[in-house]
């Protein structure tokens, strides 16, 4: 279930620049943390 991946491996912060989402094995700049939600859950 998706819902359940999002809860286990979704990590990260914001930034002045936007969000750093844990993508991986690195951080990942993205627009937003929509948009590193959006990404994620692609997988």
């Amino acid at each position: 279930m998706k819902q359940d991946k999002e809860e286990r491996n979704m990590k990260g912060y914001y930034t002045a620049s936007g969000y750093m989402g844990y993508a991986n094995g690195t951080y990942i700049l993205f627009a937003s943390e929509d948009d590193y939600r959006e990404w994620f859950l692609e997988d």
